[in-house]
């Protein structure tokens, strides 16, 4: 069962406690709501098959992913995981969600100051699409991002990194990628002679 509840203003914490009763619940947006986090705990201990979550701004993002870990370790995609409030125990937690093929991690004002996040993604078995946003890539970060070997798509908007030429580990290292996105590159900017010789070397990547 799929419910789309995304900006729903209008609905308050108490309001989603209807939810609480369902127990198929597959696939839940809840981007843009009210929701609080011990109510939504409480979701997911009673929705266990939950493949996909989105989850919205104004959560504790690390209980939330706790919970996850503990109830819906089936979870393939998870949208909107920002960075604020993630600690390096619910990052051990959402590494139990072995069957994640797509993450959107918001790393805007909320600097990663270990590997242990993108170790986490590296971890993967299944993981085919990764999207990132504001993130400071160094070279070490981009060789981790390497290993998740059935990367499919990786979309990068406003990231930082040393030099372009950087990234050309993950297009010889993830030989099943098809995509890749860098957007609102105001950092560096990708000439045409350094896109034809992508293009050339790594005919695989569109």
């Amino acid at each position: 069962m799929e419910l789309d509840l995304s900006r729903c203003y209008g609905i308050d914490d108490e309001g989603f406690s209807y939810l609480e009763k369902m127990k198929g619940l597959e696939c839940l947006n809840l981007h843009n709501t009210g929701i609080k986090t011990e109510r939504l705990c409480k979701i997911l201990q009673k929705n266990q098959r939950m493949r996909e979550l989105d989850m919205g701004l104004f959560i504790n993002i690390d209980a939330v992913v706790i919970e996850l870990g503990n109830s819906c370790r089936d979870l393939e995609v998870i949208n909107s995981l920002y960075a604020r409030g993630l600690t390096s125990q619910g990052i051990n937690a959402l590494a139990d969600c072995k069957n994640l093929r797509k993450v959107h991690l918001f790393l805007r004002e909320y600097p990663v100051t270990d590997n242990s996040l993108f170790r986490l993604l590296s971890s993967y078995q299944h993981l085919q699409e990764i999207y990132l946003f504001y993130a400071v890539l160094s070279v070490h970060r981009l060789e981790l991002l390497a290993q998740c070997r059935h990367l499919k798509k990786l979309y990068l908007e406003n990231v930082k990194l040393p030099t372009l030429d950087n990234y050309c580990v993950i297009f010889e290292q993830c030989p099943k990628l098809q995509e890749f996105y860098l957007i609102f590159h105001k950092w560096h900017k990708i000439s045409d002679r350094l896109f034809n010789q992508w293009k050339e070397r790594y005919p695989h990547v569109c």
